[in-house]
């Protein structure tokens, strides 16, 4: 009688492991098939209520009205859709180069109307820019720019903006790399 109830808890357990592998299991089987289905991947994914969060959303309103319709304002741009690797780098250090802007995003792009050219970078400011991390971050991100002849602006968030200052700043901004030129 005591070998059946090792007998039985043994294939409990032998089921439950199986049962909490299957997905895995099925997963690297399908990543190694051609021909694998997408019945086998995960797809728990959801809907973002909205591309910026509450205070984003207040500036980039702001924004808009300080272009004045001008220019295009985009937001959450990836840095390597604004950059790239200088051509005749070593293939190793390029794709390490790559690796450090690939996943950043700028917070707002200004673009010329007509070519799209970048001309002025934003970065919407919050507490979280105080962190060590994050100034290293922003540290990076604004050498990035700088030598590749994009300006970039840093504006604090704020419970509500002046449309003046965002224009004086803005304008400040892309001058000031000009003069440097």
């Amino acid at each position: 009688m005591d070998n059946t109830i090792y007998l039985v808890v043994i294939t409990l357990v032998i089921v439950v492991l199986a049962k909490l592998l299957e997905p895995i299991l099925t997963q690297s089987a399908g990543s190694k098939s051609k021909t694998s289905s997408s019945a086998k991947i995960d797809f728990r994914y959801e809907k973002i209520d909205s591309l910026l969060t509450a205070t984003e959303l207040e500036f980039f309103r702001a924004l808009e009205q300080a272009v004045e319709n001008n220019w295009y304002a985009f937001s959450k741009v990836r840095l390597e859709d604004i950059i790239k690797v200088e051509k005749g780098i070593e293939r190793k250090k390029a794709y390490g180069l790559r690796n450090r802007i690939k996943s950043r995003h700028i917070d707002f792009v200004l673009c010329d109307k007509k070519s799209l050219e970048v001309l002025i970078c934003i970065e919407l400011d919050d507490s979280s820019h105080q962190r060590k991390d994050r100034i290293a971050r922003d540290q990076f991100v604004d050498k990035a720019l700088s030598v590749s002849g994009i300006p970039i602006i840093h504006i604090p968030t704020q419970k509500t903006y002046s449309i003046e200052d965002i224009k004086s700043q803005i304008l400040g901004g892309i001058q000031t790399l000009s003069d440097l030129q």
